[in-house]
């Protein structure tokens, strides 16, 4: 299986030319039957919470971080939760939807290190710091 470096930042094929990088496509590749986490763009929600416009309600302008999904765990009675990346992929971030709380990895660690201890569990509370909703867009809160 290659690592998650080498997998392509893409939209859908065929879709509309402005959602292309707009999600970490992990490509067939990604064990989906073997977690309850997903990679699929339908279960993504891309246009509920990663609006392509300044303007739109996003967890990008929510946070003032452009951000974008990597996988998400799908959980109607929780909310879903999401493993998020910035443009330069060098951070990483839990997002829960339900609560709004927002959780960044501490250490730089590589994307499939960040994806394989999101989908089996294995990372702690001590390896992530909050990050705060900041309404008035200036710079992202951290904890």
């Amino acid at each position: 299986m290659p690592a998650i470096e080498d997998w392509p930042l893409a939209g859908p094929a065929g879709a509309d030319p402005r959602y292309r990088d707009r999600y970490i496509d992990l490509g067939s590749t990604f064990p989906q039957g073997s977690s309850y986490w997903s990679n699929d763009l339908q279960d993504v929600q891309l246009d509920m919470y990663f609006g392509i416009e300044k303007d739109a309600t996003s967890v990008s302008n929510d946070f003032n971080m452009d951000l974008k999904p990597i996988i998400v765990k799908p959980d109607l009675s929780r909310g879903n939760t999401y493993l998020l990346t910035n443009v330069a992929g060098d951070f990483f971030f839990l997002w829960n939807e339900a609560d709004g709380q927002m959780w960044r990895f501490k250490e730089g660690l590589p994307m499939n290190d960040v994806v394989y201890k999101v989908r089996t569990s294995t990372y702690s509370q001590s390896e992530l710091v909050r990050q705060f909703y900041n309404p008035q867009g200036w710079y992202p809160k951290r904890g």
